[in-house]
């Protein structure tokens, strides 16, 4: 039976009661259908009958006989504890199991090969930075049972939760024996040099208001370091920044055309005996005073 057992779990996986009954009646079958033909083809007087009728006259032997009792009780009980043996090997491989009740949940990375391993994990994240892992949760309950997984990032302060966000969450059933990987991308919110990665698994869809290590089914976790997000720069939406002084020529041309626009004609200056305008003799006085006033310090 030992062999039947390694040629289960390396070709199936796994060492189930039903393959194992299975194979174990088809292999008897056909041991024993090989054993009929081959007592078939020999001559009666060489046959192997069981000495049932030696037995029974053995045990019912006058006392004169006693020598041959032990002898009878010998095999009557090497016969009764082969059957006991043989029963409770039966009972152990197809009666209900009572064995430890539990489930296997781990996170692995996937090489460049698609391979999944237990390692190879991020340390880092920058601001806004995400990572694919994958959970894997194997069922080892003896029933058929609901899993819903909780991804929490917990930033942690003198070994104390400061703050704990849910990410995401998943489901899926699972029965006996059977393992899930699921892949999914993690991005964390919260930045510090002690972040906590956590995945809590519930089974049967029972999740608290408020999902946390303490109150899971199962966990596991990962530490990480998340970059704090950068300081705006100034000027860059960060800081105001004065507007540049005007020049004096940007004085000089608003005032220029302010004046111009108010030109009534030309006037006579009889002390420099030229002919100019109204807005030149305005603009001669009025340049130097705005300039001195609205220029830049």
């Amino acid at each position: 039976m030992s062999l039947v057992g390694l040629v289960l779990y390396f070709g199936l996986g796994t060492v189930a009661a039903q393959p194992l009954v299975g194979t174990l009646s088809a292999i008897t079958l056909v041991a024993t259908l090989i054993g009929a033909k081959r007592r078939h083809a020999l001559p009666p007087a060489e046959r192997f009958q069981p000495p049932v009728e030696r037995w029974i006259a053995a045990v019912r032997a006058p006392a004169s006989a006693a020598e041959s009792r032990p002898a009878a009780a010998i095999h009557i009980s090497v016969a009764i504890v082969l059957l006991l043996a043989v029963s409770s090997i039966g009972y152990a491989v197809v009666g209900p199991q009572t064995g430890e009740q539990f489930s296997e949940v781990s996170i692995l990375t996937e090489t460049n090969d698609g391979e999944l391993v237990a390692g190879n994990y991020p340390t880092t994240f920058d601001d806004g930075e995400s990572h694919e892992l994958v959970f894997t949760v194997e069922n080892r309950e003896r029933r058929t049972v609901g899993y819903t997984v909780v991804v929490i990032e917990q930033a942690v302060e003198n070994d104390s939760v400061a703050e704990q966000r849910e990410l995401k969450r998943f489901e899926t059933e699972l029965e006996h024996g059977r393992t899930w990987n699921h892949a999914h991308d993690v991005q964390p919110t919260v930045s510090g040099e002690t972040v906590r990665l956590a995945w809590l698994v519930y089974l049967d869809g029972d999740v608290p208001e408020s999902p946390s290590l303490e109150n899971a089914d199962y966990s596991t976790h990962r530490w990480v370091e998340v970059s704090a997000p950068a300081e705006p720069e100034e000027g860059d939406g960060g800081f105001p920044v004065s507007p540049p002084s005007p020049s004096r020529d940007a004085i000089l041309l608003v005032v220029t055309s302010s004046v111009v626009s108010f030109d009534p004609g030309f006037t006579a200056v009889p002390w420099f005996n030229v002919n100019c305008s109204t807005s030149a003799v305005i603009e001669w006085f009025a340049t130097p005073v705005a300039i001195g006033i609205f220029g830049p310090r």
